[in-house]
């Protein structure tokens, strides 16, 4: 196994201690698992996972290794691998627990749970297509180390006492944990189990260890949780360890460290890693099981079954509801009845009680066994109501008021003052609480240790009485079988199928003649499994019946037993037209309060009864070559049988480039031994036909195959036929079809009961063709590559086309033309090769260059096509065969770069056989985008050389300072090397630095301040001289763009004694040192992304121990501390520097150490914020050191408070802005209030931009988000006003240097601004009469980005033209006038250097109309919503209709109306669409408006699920968002170029998406979350999206969140959501295409009605 799968197993294994049959492995076992014994097992298609349950433990195995290390790491789930062969063993006994046989288990395998029993350690079994073996091991403890000190030879030195308690900690296996101290010190591995211990008893772990004589004493030292970057805290026998935190999960894993509290003390020090073994949040909330006893009035007949609670697992339903886990975890107890009638004072009265019937901890007989007395003085108090806290829910039991009503349930003595009315303890372990009606009740669970303990544990869970109907009965409910007539054997079969009005059963009948007139006995019950209320009774009756003709029924009493629910039945079954039909029905009560009502569900049967007949199938089916018998290619296909089926034949296709091939070949049918022998024992006859023969009258003799063709193979039971043919089969018009035909005596009934046999006949019909190999560009993806260094390909090519036989590829790179930059790889393959689905991609490429190495001889390139002599005088180093028949993604991809500009070249290709092929490819220029080069600047120091070297290792003995150990490692990329020379010492002279780098990054290096030259690992020579200075490195990336220095610093051994080396200060960069002072320098970032901390690596690279050090920090630090465990304590000495060879497995050398930093605490224990400073000093060696310390304390915060005022119809723009002082990328998500109402073009840009153009005026509140990563920085809500566009106001929002020079008058001539001589010195220039107008700016004219009339963008060549002056817009005189008479407004957008996300600047005025326009708005839109490509006027449209009566497509804002819009008519074009279907209106309306368009021309797929990006995409269209403006955003989680990418933009920037979440490309969105996106769209259309009053009441509310029950009582409202049925939601279900086809259809109806 790998280590990490052992540590996991060994985890586990210690973790089994404690259940039923525990469980624990060793390493060195796990690692030597023993073959799983061949029991014979036969195996079905092997499960995906398995779980299997001992004790409390549910172990899941599978094949992700993915979960499987977040299981180790996270520890939520136990989770584990598979062996290649697909076996698993389960460890057990490995601490001398007592494993007895036979050994029972259950697993969990496709939603069934399966027991299975092991009757020996060598047995294994079978489950879901995997063998379970066991692990076992003989050896354990020679006693309990409960019952006195722990033996030698389970000794860890380590227990933990709690409460009272000891627990001894117990050996377990290296888990590969990365420990927290640098210094080597031994290890041990070890597991201690704390079940029954609660989250406050968790508070006060104390942790000790064993003497010599075996007593125990409390030790002092230093704790944290393994492999985090947390500081690890001092505890000691007055400061336990604080283990509440991670109350709730399995297990914990911590790092001790018994030092005294001295970081540096290394003598008799042992570092501990111990897994300690938690009750689990799922135990938790198991502890109480639940029973509801139903009590009926005396005056209601209903009789009602009564739980007594002793299987709580059927008298309760217990249903996990969603909640935040730090708060309320609803645990609901759900009992079905069929009435609970408070009218008439029926009660349901709730019982509770300790789950301790099936208890998992038991009296285990291994280590640590006291658990049963910890959990026997539990006790509970429950409470009316949720509370987080105990207190909480003592604060609020209230005294109780008199209730006459209430009778007692016996939980009072009598005397005693009554519990407050919120405390049922009493009532719930007594009599019963009443639960009075059929609504969800929620209460609180507190539970204490002992009668006068502290709470220890409080969990909430609700109850309800639930009335249900069913939800299921169905044939699948009916168990069926079928027995001769005496009952003493059962048929075969049990199958069946629906017919027109019933089900019908299959059986096969054991005699063939005889079954005619033979009776048989039927004999059917109901399954378990049946959904909904279980409380109704069954009953058959004869006939279909159903609701309507049950009352004529006839009710079968004979064969009925009411105890069991089965139906037995003799008759004869066995002829179809008078086979006895039959119904079940299940009768039950359901109803509210007030009434009760009867319902039923029917299910008509019956069965048949037919001969077992024998079916024809090929086993393998092959292609041989004629005379020689070679076998032909039968390219990936691992079983030969499988054949394509095609309208009753099955079409098998084999290939070949030999041409005698399509003259003759010979084809082989092989009849597996299984079939031969079932047609021996019927009797019947096998022959074979040429041809098609599909009943008796189409086997013609002279079509009949010789008796010769068919052979046999084998003996006895195992012998099988096959049929051979020769014939030709590449002739595509007439390929080799073949009938094999088997032939019997079948008995029929005649009409006066004789039985008479009849010839029958089974047809086996198969196809085969040749099919010939050629050859082809392997462009499935359409795509040239560019060649690189590495073994996988960048595809270049964004767009691909066929021009005769020429290949014409649009590259990527504006510059296609020649050179190493101009050059491309094609990759070609041979055709007639597909993927089945035995085989994985690797092997499927690696399928087709096998082909291509034994099928192509030669290729060459040229200007011209190669002839026959050219290509058989072709050079070998000229043949390109092998690099143009590579896979792009294969370990063979070295390609062929290839100039295919200008003219092109042509690629000639020679077969084996002679044949040749000719390809001609050709490259055009790309314009748009850059090349795809490599950012990637990764580089690491491996070491040094003495001598030049072609190898990364080190010919010196070398030590690599670890990144954890120094932040400046990964903050300003400081590498450092201590080497020794393992002959002599110390290092002296010459080195060769070795280093790794990233493909195509291109390395250089200066030593002392010389100019950079470029430098290759092992290869260039540098001058050592050990005095601690750093070189330069610099790594250049593929793209030519991206650089990155690394300080990289080589220090040897000093003789003389010690030698103090700090990093970042010795080896301090000049960019690192104070300008003034020449003092180092450190920044510090103490923030979340950096573990509020900063660790300085230094070491003693001297030759003597260092027995000074000292650390101190500066008494004027500001926001700064040194760390309680890495600094310098009581022990000052660190070792010679002789060795760079680790002792211990994960500490690293004697000499090297780390001083860590972390933000100063105020006195309430919070970080202080703000600018670092002070300094810092390390002594030791007899140097000081002293470092000047800045940098940031806590984490970045947005710093923005307040936004500007937005104007109405004018650009605007924000920048949200953080306080990050470091280089990591911050970036802004949409929090709640998004989308601004009414303002649907305003949203966030990932970069902190508001942006957008406002169309509604209105004060608006809204939060904004910062991240790092996915980790959430800081939140800020902010208020927005947008004001509406006076004409002073938007005049004014014109920014300095971008001024209006010339303006658009009002239509009568005058101006909103007064005078326009001052904006226009050419008096008159722009007049309403004139066809054109100009808009001038003084902004730059390379910075114009749009210009947007009224919130609608403008398009340039049909709405207006620009040219250069400053900023000069001539706008189309028709596209001014065509709004409505009054105020209109114009906007420019500018941004600095025309990039769209640097700073934005605007221009913009108002003009006056005075008059409605009259003409066509051309593609800009207008009238009442106008818009983008929505055409306008007040009469015409544009694509898709615009204004208040015209049409296009879809009509504007009255769009259904009569007027200006044509009835769609209903037609769709695809073929998946039936017009009978229920959704075929909904699609054709939505194909016809242009909102969905199906997956293809003719395939709609209606029931495939959506996503979010047909979601976005759809909602764009309907709301005419310009998408243009957003094909250059880039979202990392957004794949530029797709259908979607535009539309995921906008919807992210807008805010459309649930809060705080990012767009998801792949899998279907919930319905919930759908609804959330609506409501969005809603509000971003100015809707009133506020929950109506009153609220719907939704069946499935409580598995809604807050935001998604809003969202559906919104959608409820307008009748856009009609739910599922009985007003389910289904917030967790998917939506199909044509389900979301009706939504749209209908949010577009209110759309409208707006």
């Amino acid at each position: 196994m790998k280590r990490w799968k052992r540590g996991m197993a060994a985890a586990l294994a210690a973790l089994m201690l404690l259940s039923a049959a525990p469980i624990t492995a060793l390493a060195d076992e796990l690692e030597q698992t023993p073959p799983v014994p061949d029991t014979g097992i036969q195996t079905v298609d092997p499960a995906e996972e398995v779980t299997y349950s001992i004790g409390i433990m549910d172990v899941t195995v599978g094949y992700d290794e993915e979960r499987a290390l977040k299981a180790q790491k996270e520890a939520e789930e136990w989770y584990m691998l598979f062996e290649d062969d697909g076996s698993f063993a389960i460890p057990l006994g490995f601490f001398g627990e007592t494993v007895e046989f036979p050994y029972t288990m259950e697993f969990l395998c496709g939603g069934e749970t399966v027991r299975r029993t092991l009757a020996s350690k060598d047995d294994a079994q079978e489950v879901g297509g995997h063998v379970f073996s066991l692990l076992l091991t003989d050896e354990g403890p020679e006693q309990d180390p409960a019952s006195g000190p722990d033996p030698e030879s389970e000794r860890t030195g380590l227990a933990f006492q709690v409460g009272g308690q000891v627990f001894p900690a117990v050996p377990a296996a290296d888990q590969g944990s990365d420990t927290f101290s640098i210094l080597p010190v031994p290890e041990k591995y070890c597991s201690v189990n704390l079940y029954g211990i609660f989250g406050e008893e968790l508070k006060h772990v104390t942790a000790l260890s064993y003497t010599d004589n075996g007593q125990l004493k409390s030790i002092t030292g230093y704790w944290k949780i393994a492999d985090s970057t947390d500081s690890p805290a001092l505890f000691d026998a007055s400061s336990p360890i604080d283990l509440s935190p991670y109350a709730g999960r399995s297990y914990v894993r911590l790092e001790i460290i018994d030092n005294g509290g001295d970081p540096l003390k290394t003598d008799g020090v042992t570092r501990y890693i111990v897994t300690i073994y938690l009750l689990s949040e799922n135990y938790c909330r198991q502890l109480l099981k639940a029973a509801m006893k139903v009590v009926p009035d005396a005056g209601n007949a209903i009789v009602s079954t009564v739980y007594d609670g002793q299987n709580p697992d059927e008298d309760a339903k217990c249903i996990i509801l969603s909640g935040n886990a730090n708060q309320f975890n609803f645990k609901s107890f759900t009992v079905q009845t069929p009435n609970v009638d408070g009218a008439h004072g029926d009660k349901a009265l709730l019982k509770l009680a300790l789950n301790d019937h099936d208890s998992p901890f038991g009296e285990a007989s291994g280590p640590n066994s006291n658990y049963s007395a910890l959990f026997s003085n539990l006790r509970f108090d429950v409470y009316v109501g949720t509370f987080k806290t105990a207190e909480e829910a003592e604060a609020a039991a209230n005294p109780p008021a008199v209730d006459s009503n209430q009778p007692s349930l016996g939980g009072e003595a009598a005397g005693e003052p009554a519990a407050p009315a919120g405390k049922i303890t009493d009532q719930v372990t007594g009599g019963g609480y009443d639960m009075k009606k059929n609504e969800r009740q929620y209460f609180t669970a507190v539970f204490k240790r002992g009668s006068s303990g502290d709470p220890i544990y409080v969990y909430n869970f609700s109850a309800q009485v639930d009335l249900r109907y069913v939800s299921s009965f169905s044939p699948e409910n009916l168990d069926a079988k079928m027995y001769t007539e005496d009952g003493s054997t059962e048929l075969s079969g049990g199958g069946g199928y629906r017919d027109t009005d019933y089900y019908r059963f299959y059986f096969q009948a054991l005699d063939k003649e005889a079954y005619l007139k033979a009776k048989t006995k039927l004999v059917i019950k109901p399954k378990a499994g049946i959904t909904g209320n279980t409380n109704g009774t069954f009953s058959v009756y004869k006939g279909a019946v159903s609701e309507a003709s049950l009352s004529a029924a006839e009710k079968i009493t004979e064969g009925w037993d009411a105890a069991t629910n089965t139906l037995t039945v003799t008759d004869n079954f066995a002829v179809w037209s008078t086979a006895p039909i039959y119904t079940f029905v299940y009768e039950y009560q359901a109803g509210t309060d007030s009434a009760a009502a009867t319902k039923r569900c029917f299910v008509p049967f019956s069965a048949i009864v037919t001969p077992d007949s024998v079916g024809l199938y090929a086993d393998t089916v092959t292609m041989m070559r004629a005379g020689a018998g070679d076998a032909l290619d039968h390219p990936l296909q691992s079983n030969p049988s499988y054949g394509q089926y095609d309208s009753g034949t099955y079409v098998y296709r084999f290939y070949s480039a030999n041409p005698a091939d399509f003259e003759k070949a010979q084809l082989r049918i092989k009849l597996g031994s299984y079939l031969v022998k079932k047609m021996t024992e019927d009797g019947g006859t096998l022959s074979a036909y040429k041809g098609i023969a599909s009943s008796a009258k189409d086997l013609k003799d002279e079509n009949k195959l010789p008796d010769t063709c068919w052979t046999e193979d084998g003996a006895g039971d195992n012998v099988s036929k096959t049929l051979t043919v020769e014939d030709k089969f590449g002739d595509a018009d007439n390929p080799g079809v073949y009938t094999i035909v088997y032939q019997y005596e079948r008995a029929v009934l005649k009409a006066d009961g004789a039985i008479e046999t009849v010839p029958a006949h089974n047809f086996l019909h198969i196809r085969a063709e040749i099919k010939p190999y050629t050859v082809r560009p392997a462009l499935g993806s359409h795509q040239l590559y560019k060649p690189t260094t590495t073994a996988y390909y960048s595809p270049v090519t964004e767009n691909y086309k066929v021009d005769g036989s020429t290949y014409i590829f649009t590259t990527a790179y504006p510059n296609p033309a020649g050179g190493e930059d101009g050059k491309y790889c094609a990759y070609f393959e041979v055709s007639g090769v597909s993927p089945s689905w035995t085989y994985t991609a690797t092997e499927y490429d690696k399928q087709k260059a096998e082909l291509a190495q034994t099928f192509i001889a030669k290729a060459a390139v040229g200007d011209h096509k190669f002839t026959a002599s050219e290509m058989e005088a072709l050079s070998a180093d000229n043949n390109i065969k092998d690099k143009l028949f590579a896979s792009p993604s294969g370990q063979n991809s070295a390609g062929c770069p290839i100039d295919f500009s200008g003219a092109g070249k042509v690629i000639t290709i020679q077969d084996v056989y002679g044949n040749l092929s000719y390809f001609t490819i050709k490259t055009e220029a790309g314009t748009e985008h850059a090349p795809i080069l490599s950012s990637d600047t990764y580089f690491q120091i491996t070491g040094a050389s003495k001598e030049k070297t072609t190898g990364s290792s080190s010919g010196y003995a070398s030590y690599i300072m670890k990144p954890a150990d120094d932040s400046y490692y990964d903050q300003f990329k400081y590498q450092t090397v201590l080497l020794l020379d393992e002959n002599t010492g110390p290092v002296s002279g010459a080195i060769y630095p070795t280093f790794w780098t990233a493909p195509k990054v291109r390395a250089f290096a200066s030593h002392n301040s010389e100019a950079g030259t470029e430098v290759h690992s092992g290869q260039n020579e540098m001058s050592f001289d050990n005095s601690g200075k750093p070189s330069t490195y610099s790594s250049a990336a593929e793209s030519g763009t991206h650089l990155r220095n690394y300080w990289v610093t080589f220090v040897t051994q000093h003789t003389g004694g010690a030698k103090l080396f700090v990093n970042g200060a010795t080896n301090a960069a000049p960019t690192h040192k104070d300008e003034e002072t020449g003092m180092p320098t450190r920044v510090l970032y103490l923030d979340a992304d950096h573990g509020y901390h900063h660790d300085i690596f230094f070491a003693n690279i001297g030759d003597a121990e260092m027995t000074d050090l000292k650390v101190e920090l500066s008494d004027d630090a500001q926001n700064v501390a040194l760390d309680d465990y890495w600094t310098i304590g009581t022990v000052k000495t660190l070792a010679a520097f002789t060795s760079t060879k680790k002792t211990t497995n994960y500490g690293e050398l004697s000499n090297v150490s780390k001083i860590r930093l972390v933000p100063a605490k105020d006195e309430k224990g919070n970080y202080k914020t703000g600018e670092i400073s002070g300094t810092l000093t390390i002594t030791g060696g007899g140097e000081t050191v002293v470092i000047k310390l800045t940098g940031e304390a806590a984490k970045p915060k947005i710093i923005t408070d307040t936004l500007p005022d937005a104007v109405k119809y004018v650009h605007y723009s924000a920048m949200i802005q953080t306080d990050n002082m470091s280089d990591d990328t911050i970036t802004f998500r949409t929090g709640t209030g998004w989308p601004i109402p009414g303002n649907a073009d305003v949203g966030l840009k990932q970069n902190g931009e508001i942006y957008g153009v406002p169309d509604v005026p209105g004060t608006y509140t809204f939060s904004v988000a910062a991240y790092s990563g996915e980790t959430k920085l800081d939140e800020k809500t902010y208020t927005l006003t947008i004001v509406e566009n006076g004409h002073t106001t938007v005049w004014n929002s014109t920014d300095v240097a971008y001024d209006v020079s010339v303006a658009i008058p009002n239509e009568n001539g005058s101006s909103t601004i007064g005078s326009m001589n001052h904006v226009d010195s050419k008096k008159g220039l722009n007049q309403f009469a004139n066809s054109d107008m100009v808009f001038e700016s003084e902004g730059p004219f390379a910075e114009f980005i749009e210009i947007e009339l009224d919130g609608v963008k403008l398009t340039e060549g049909t709405d207006y033209t620009k040219e250069e002056g400053s900023t000069r817009i001539t706008l189309k005189t028709q596209t001014l006038k065509s709004r409505s008479a009054g105020t209109h407004t114009l906007s420019a957008e500018f941004r600095v250097g025309g990039d769209k996300d640097s700073v934005m600047h605007r221009a913009s005025q108002n003009y006056i109309l005075d008059t409605n326009g009259q003409t066509s708005g051309g593609n800009t839109g207008s009238g009442s919503t106008g818009g983008g490509n929505t055409g306008g006027g007040s009469t015409s449209g544009g694509n898709t209709g615009g204004g208040s009566t015209s049409g296009g497509n879809t009509g504007g804002a009255n769009s259904g109306s009569t007027s200006g819009q044509t009835p769609i008519a209903p037609a769709t074009p695809f073929t998946d669409v039936p017009d009978n279907s229920w959704f075929y209106s909904d699609v054709a309306w939505a194909y016809q408006n242009g909102f969905m368009i199906g997956v293809s021309e003719t395939a709609f797929e209606p029931h495939s699920a959506i996503g979010q990006g047909t979601i976005v995409t759809v909602l764009a269209r309907m709301g005419n968002v310009d998408l243009s403006r957003y094909s250059n955003e880039q979202y990392g989680y957004i794949t530029p170029g797709q259908w979607y990418s535009n539309a995921a933009v906008w919807a992210t920037q807008t805010g459309l998406l649930p809060d705080y979440t990012v767009f998801l490309e792949t899998g279907a969105i919930s319905r919930g979350n759908m609804a959330i996106m609506l409501v969005k769209y809603l509000r971003s259309r100015g809707f009133d999206t506020s929950v109506p009053t009153p609220p719907a009441v939704f069946s499935d509310a409580d598995l809604m969140s807050q935001d998604e029950y809003n969202s559906f009582q919104v959608l409820y409202h307008y009748g856009i959501f009609l739910g599922v049925g009985d007003m389910y939601m289904d917030p967790l279900g998917i939506t199909s295409r044509c389900e979301f086809s009706a939504l749209i259809h209908r949010l577009h109806t209110v759309l409208n009605q707006k």
